[in-house]
């Protein structure tokens, strides 16, 4: 039921319930397609098809993208090189234009890329296991070899059922902190006709996945209601926005099936659902009257395709100089004059036609062209010439014909360039257009087919919805192998919910994944390959006539060898449709696509429009001899343009929840030991002087100081302090164990050394004590990291290791099953006592040499005085900066306000001197000569944190605990020696 005028909706609790179904809205309320998001039923279809060539570019960039710091390495050309010839050997599709497109496609997502905060998967797993243990223990569930899917929230358990469950109809909304009083007022939900009854066939096949080509038939009466339910329906949870801006957000109302006495599990949904909003942004499909027009032939969505084409490219065709050899034979002629045939009606135009002179030049044409490469016998040297060719040279250029012609895949680049796809302009032209000559018949409608412009558009759930908010139904699965039923096998495909749910996108979070091979979401989508829009079977005739098939003998040059077949087995390649598909296609069926797959590893975050058919591909057990699983949070998008019904009490009609109340909270016991790597150094030892003399971290945090050499002076200090100190080095990892053993926290850094290994040795030394921290069961990591120059500005400076290194390291750590969070100091202060310190210049004065502008302005730190109050802060409320990264600085001074500062603290005349690169260079230890000063260059061209390194500053100043030095306030405590 579709209703031109829009009802406002509403499940606020603050009046009646105005929701699909209830006081007096029918269930199949539906708003105009322009007012919403479009959903899978018959809504969506991909025209022109995929190209088979453009899969294999995206199966390509997926392949990269699954790379660990593939957005590192793809501006590294030794990488690329070898990324280029892997696809060149695995892909007879890839070309050098494909590659060039995947190569430029790649660099731009690289720019782009940030990872999810992959720490939310510790959480959730042990979130989780209450549930798990729940259903094993109380339950006595155990994996069977039909069904290992064990659902631990289930959206079908205890859904919405119509004429059973109590509502809120009037008004009042469900109270988290007092469900059971909250019903006081609630009646039964209404119950509604079930109009389903007369298209019970139409259901019958939908039911039954009889195919994967067969469809609902149109015509089937009522067959518009098939899809809905008059029975049942999922209960999704608001969700609402917290701030001005951004999408946090936070739950208002229980997650269906999941008690909130699991409240760390409700927390873990909200950032899941916070994560998935901006990548629902890029995926949503909007709604648009044209979705069910037959004759719009235009391209959907948000992304263009990188290829589009409606019809062959063929080569070695038959040379417009060939058909001066088309001359009908003698026998051909005399028969025709003796019976005039209508089937010989060629030979009319040509009765009197001979073969070119001997001493022509179209002679030797014709030999050359009997003697070229013959493309389906794949040889590369020519032939020979048949014997007596010269006699009957036609019927031998036709054999040729049959041996030579081929299609090619289209290539990328060619109708619109990389440039105007990534702008979303001119993104309609094809290569071969489409045959917009030929009417399509439809609904007694006669029309061409007609190709819209393709209009890019933007969607922001936060900006849209801010006020109103979101609905979310939660699925939580897992699926549990054993040596007795090691193999998950998939099952049907799916197009989750029914139209009550309105679900417009869906995010999969596998956030468990152990003893089992990667498993993958394939998906496909309708296609349909109509024989009016492609240009295939083009015969010259009108429609109706009859063909003789000696009459085909009259087609164009160009016409030959391209019989109807032939062309459908071309465009069946070229589409990268299964062979004989598009044969039945023409019977009328509808096509589907596969378009690929998509890895779910542990830790990473899919999402996709609900206008795709998907499911999980068959995986097993990598050690067949002990368990695994996989498990996941699966997230239902409702279209936010609707409410849906909510205020509902079904969960807890059930003893479910008497189960659950079973479940025994844990508070935190074990006391809080704070690991610290580099205890002696700058950072390490600022973290542990501010920790012990904070009054409520140091109640909170025992620290145990890791150090290479327990007993030099400042080690002493430490223990002197109460603190216990251990020896511990990077290089010996089991000694980085030992220290590690017991440990709630850890903050570490390794230390830069500029020699030849120093990107190898720091990266090496970061994910081992990152493995060794998740062996021991840290729960916390406070990793000391930097910005990435090669990503931030897009491979110009790819040489400074030391920012690289950390940051390869910080990508790893998020992959892993630990909370974490990230602190990046800035520019040191003490710098001003080594490489930047002021040098004479002869004349009395002294200078700060580097290769920057004057006027560039660097964040700076006092690393020994205030790492502490930046570490104290993520002590202070871990979870608050859990995965975020503190870009630490007080604020911004230039090269020049330094020298202007020193000569005001010491009374000598101090000037900046801009010198250039190569002089710069050669100041600096050989080892890191490149690496300082393109870190210099970096931060000048593009910014010490990258684009936003200001705003990134004001943030992590604003959080930090207690006043910052200033550049003033240093220098004033810490002259450079040479100006003391």
């Amino acid at each position: 039921m579709e209703i031109h005028t829009t009802i406002p909706l509403d499940n606020s609790g603050r009046g009646p319930l105005r929701v699909p179904g209830f006081n007096g809205l029918p269930i199949h309320y539906k708003l105009k397609p322009q007012g919403r998001f479009a959903h899978g039923e018959r809504e969506w279809r991909q025209m022109p098809a995929v190209t088979a060539r453009e899969r294999a570019m995206v199966d390509l960039i997926n392949k990269v993208t699954d790379k660990p710091g593939w957005h590192l390495e793809i501006f590294n050309d030794e990488f690329v090189d070898r990324w280029r010839d892997k696809a060149f050997k695995t892909s007879s599709l890839m070309s050098e234009k494909a590659w060039s497109w995947c190569l430029s496609e790649l660099r731009d997502k690289a720019i782009y890329f940030r990872e999810t905060q992959h720490s939310l998967a510790a959480s959730l797993k042990s979130g989780a296991t209450s549930l798990l243990n729940f259903h094993y223990n109380s339950e006595g569930w155990r994996p069977a070899s039909d069904d290992p899917v064990l659902s631990l929230v289930d959206p079908s358990l205890f859904p919405l059922v119509y004429g059973r469950s109590l509502v809120l109809a009037d008004e009042g909304y469900v109270d988290l902190k007092d469900i059971f009083g909250s019903y006081k007022d609630a009646t039964i939900a209404p119950e509604h006709l079930d109009r389903r009854i007369e298209s019970r066939l139409a259901q019958q096949q939908a039911n039954q996945d009889q195919s994967d080509s067969v469809r609902i038939p149109i015509y089937q009466p009522n067959q518009k209601f098939s899809c809905w339910s008059s029975n049942h329906q999922w209960l999704p949870c608001d969700v609402e926005f917290l701030n001005d801006t951004g999408t946090d957000i936070r739950l208002v109302s229980y997650i269906n099936n999941l008690h909130p006495a699991h409240k760390t599990l409700y927390r873990d949904v909200e950032k899941l659902i916070a994560f998935s909003i901006p990548l629902w942004n890029d995926c949503l499909i909007q709604g648009n009257p044209g979705l069910k027009d037959p004759f719009n032939k235009g391209q959907l969505g948000l992304v263009p395709l990188r290829i589009v084409t409606y019809g062959i490219e063929w080569e070695n065709e038959l040379p417009d100089w060939a058909g001066d050899f088309n001359v009908p034979s003698k026998e051909r002629k005399m028969m025709y004059r003796e019976t005039r045939l209508e089937s010989l009606l060629d030979v009319a135009e040509k009765e009197k036609m001979e073969l070119p002179p001997l001493n022509s030049h179209l002679w030797q044409k014709a030999k050359d062209y009997l003697e070229f490469p013959e493309y389906k016998i794949g040889l590369l040297t020519p032939f020979a010439a048949p014997e007596n060719w010269t006699d009957q040279p036609w019927p031998h250029m036709l054999q040729k014909l049959n041996l030579s012609l081929h299609f090619k895949h289209p290539e990328p680049g060619t109708a619109f360039t990389h440039e105007e796809w990534r702008s979303r302009g001119n993104t309609n032209k094809a290569i071969i257009d489409i045959a917009s000559g030929r009417k399509l018949s439809y609904g007694g409608q006669i029309k061409k087919p007609m190709v819209p412009d393709f209009r890019p558009y933007k969607i922001s759930l936060q900006d849209t919805f801010r006020n109103q908010g979101l609905q979310v139904i939660v699925q939580i699965d897992s699926i549990e192998l054993t040596p007795d039923n090691p193999v998950y096998r998939p099952g049907s495909w799916q197009l989750p919910g029914q139209l009550n749910e309105h679900i417009a996108a869906m995010a999969v979070f596998p956030y468990d994944v152990q003893n089992v091979t990667t498993p993958r979401i394939e998906f496909r989508q309708e296609t349909p390959i109509d024989k009016q829009s492609y240009r295939c079977d083009e015969e010259p005739v009108a429609p109706g006539e009859k063909i003789y098939y000696d009459q085909r003998l009259k087609r164009p040059l160009q016409r030959y060898g391209r019989r109807n077949l032939v062309e459908i087995d071309a465009l069946t390649q070229i589409l990268g449709f299964p062979p004989l598909h598009l044969y039945h296609d023409h019977q009328k069926e509808s096509a589907f696509q596969n378009i690929g797959s998509v890895a779910a590893p542990q830790d990473r975050l899919i999402t996709f429009p609900n206008v795709m058919e998907h499911r999980l591909r068959k995986f097993k057990l990598v050690n067949p001899t002990i368990t695994g699983h996989y498990r996941a949070v699966k997230l239902y998008l409702v279209d936010p343009h609707y409410r849906i019904g909510l205020r509902v009490s079904g969960f807890f009609t059930i003893g479910f929840i008497f189960g659950l109340k079973r479940i025994v909270k844990q508070g935190n016991t074990m006391s809080k030991l704070l690991t610290i790597l580099g205890a002696t150094g700058n950072q390490g030892g600022s973290v542990a002087n501010y920790v012990v003399a904070d009054p409520v971290l140091s109640k909170e945090y025992s620290i145990r100081a890791v150090t290479r050499d327990s007993n030099k002076p400042a080690a002493q200090a430490l223990t002197a302090k109460g603190i216990e100190v251990v020896q511990g080095d990077l290089d010996d990892i089991d000694s980085i164990k030992a220290a590690f053993k017991g440990a709630h926290t850890v903050f570490a850094v390794t230390t830069t050394i500029y020699d030849d290994q120093l990107k190898a040795r720091e990266v090496r030394q970061g994910k081992a004590l990152a493995d060794a921290a998740v062996e021991a069961g840290v729960k916390y990591l406070i990793w000391s990291t930097l910005s990435s120059p090669t990503l931030e500005s897009k491979g110009k400076y790819a040489k400074v290791e030391s920012f690289d290194s950390k940051y390869e390291v910080e990508e790893y750590i998020r992959s892993l099953p630990i909370k974490s969070s990230f602190f990046a100091p800035s520019s040191f202060m003490q710098n001003y006592a080594s490489m930047m310190a002021p040098h004479p210049v002869g004349d009395g004065t002294f200078a700060i040499s580097n290769v920057i502008r004057p006027d560039t302005k660097l964040p700076h730190i006092d690393i020994e005085g205030d790492t502490g109050k930046y570490i104290g802060a993520i002590l202070a409320e871990p979870e608050k900066f859990e995965g975020k990264v503190l870009s630490a600085a007080t604020d911004f001074w230039s090269l020049e306000e330094a020298a202007q500062i020193l000569t005001r603290l010491s009374g000598e005349t101090v000037k900046y001197n801009q010198i250039p690169v190569d002089v710069f260079k050669g100041f600096l230890p050989p080892h890191g000569a490149e690496c300082i000063t393109e870190m210099m260059l970096y931060s000048e061209d593009v910014g010490y944190y990258g684009s936003e390194t200001k705003e990134k500053v004001a943030w992590t100043a604003s959080v930090a605990r207690g006043r910052l030095t200033t550049l003033e306030d240093y220098l004033a405590k810490n002259l450079p020696k040479s100006l003391a």
